[in-house]
C-alpha cells in the first residue's frame, strides 16, 4: 500500500438558491466597480478585483512588483498593529508565519523582524512624503484602508516600497 497523502480533502458543499442569488448580486456589484477601471467584467469573480490595489493591478496601472510591495507593506501594517496593540480601520486575517518556531525566541525574533520592517518602509515613505506631499497618505489609504487614490501618488509611494523592499519581494511566498 502507497503512503496516504496529508492533504485533507473537504467535500464541496452545494449552495441554496438565496446563497447562488447573493453571490450573483455580489458579483454584479464586483463588475460595476471594475468597469471604471476599464477592466473586463468577465475579471469579476478574480481574487484580485476585491482591492483596490488588485484593480489598479487587473487594469496594468501598476506592475507586479509594485502590486506584491504593496501587499507586503500592508502585511506588516497590520502585524504591527497587532504587535503595538492598535486597530486598522480594515483588520484583516494575518498569520505569523514563524514556522514550526513555538519558543519565545520565535516570538521575540518575529516581534523584532516585524518592527524592524515598518520601521524601514515608515522611514522611506516619510522621506518621500517630504519630497511629494501625500504619497504616504495616499498608499496607506489604498493598501490599508482599500479606499481609490490618485495614481500618480500611488506608483510613487510604491515604488519607494520596491526600492526599500527585503531583498526582493517577488509573490506571495515571502519569509518574515
Amino acid at each position: 500500500m502507497g503512503r496516504r497523502s496529508k492533504v485533507i480533502m473537504y467535500p464541496t458543499i452545494p449552495l441554496n438558491d438565496e446563497q447562488k442569488a447573493t453571490h450573483a448580486i455580489r458579483l454584479g456589484y464586483r463588475a460595476r466597480e471594475i468597469a471604471r477601471y476599464g477592466i473586463d467584467s468577465s475579471s469579476a469573480s478574480d481574487a484580485l478585483a476585491g482591492t483596490e490595489l488588485g484593480r489598479m493591478r487587473l487594469a496594468r496601472v501598476i506592475s507586479q512588483a509594485q502590486y506584491w510591495a504593496g501587499e507586503h507593506w500592508s502585511l506588516v501594517c497590520h502585524r504591527h498593529s497587532a504587535i503595538m496593540g492598535y486597530r486598522l480601520a480594515r483588520p484583516r486575517g494575518f498569520n505569523w508565519e514563524v514556522g514550526s518556531r513555538t519558543t519565545p525566541e520565535a516570538d521575540l525574533w518575529v516581534v523584532s523582524s516585524v518592527r524592524d520592517q515598518w520601521n524601514r518602509y515608515h522611514a522611506a515613505l516619510k522621506k518621500v512624503n517630504r519630497l511629494r506631499p501625500g504619497v504616504a497618505q495616499a498608499v496607506f489609504a489604498l493598501c490599508i484602508n482599500d479606499l481609490p487614490q490618485p495614481e500618480r501618488l500611488v506608483i510613487y509611494g510604491l515604488e519607494t516600497l520596491l526600492s526599500v523592499g527585503d531583498g526582493g519581494i517577488s509573490g506571495p511566498r515571502r519569509s518574515l
